[in-house]
């Protein structure tokens, strides 16, 4: 495998680790501030972790995609979701996989990701619209891969406005 291909994997790989891990970093950092000690010490160490792994290179990663990333608007199904992936099936038939950040505001809560599949705020089978940004790479061998990260869903099937909690605000 070519250089230029592991580096656009490895940079790929990192994008769909670190911008979940940021949001997640984000909720725990501003509780942690408090003073509360509430945290186990596991709690604690991984929190210090995931801060160590965002500082060395989810910033770049993030700079890499948001720089020539563009807007896009999914329109279909949920189809499944798994560990920070929601599964959607468009309208055209195309499956897609949409990288979500681990935080998310619902009226007045903010909820880790697991929670909107688990108090039913996103179920399988319901109509959604996700607001997305779009960075898709080829390389010298013709492959393509796109990333897709979602940051506003609208679950059309029971109303619910789900806002992605990012250390930044996006606008189109």
């Amino acid at each position: 495998m070519k250089t230029q291909t592991k580096v656009i994997i490895g940079a790929i790989i990192a994008l769909s680790t670190a911008l979940p891990l940021m949001s997640i970093i984000t909720v725990y950092s501003d509780q942690g501030e408090t003073g509360n000690s509430d945290y186990s010490p596991e709690e604690r160490a991984r929190q210090f972790i995931l801060q160590q792994v965002s500082q060395r290179w989810g910033h770049r990663t993030a700079i890499w995609f948001f720089k020539d990333a563009d807007t896009l608007t999914v329109e279909g199904t949920v189809v499944a979701h798994g560990g920070h992936v929601l599964i959607v099936t468009t309208n055209e038939g195309e499956r897609l996989n949409i990288v979500l950040p681990g935080a998310w505001n619902v009226d007045s809560e903010v909820i880790r990701l697991l929670e909107l599949f688990e108090e039913g705020y996103i179920s399988v089978g319901d109509e959604v619209t996700v607001e997305a940004l779009e960075r898709t790479v080829t390389n010298q061998n013709g492959v393509t891969v796109t990333g897709i990260f979602g940051y506003e869903i609208v679950d059309e099937t029971n109303g619910n406005h789900l806002y992605a909690v990012l250390p930044f605000n996006i606008e189109k």
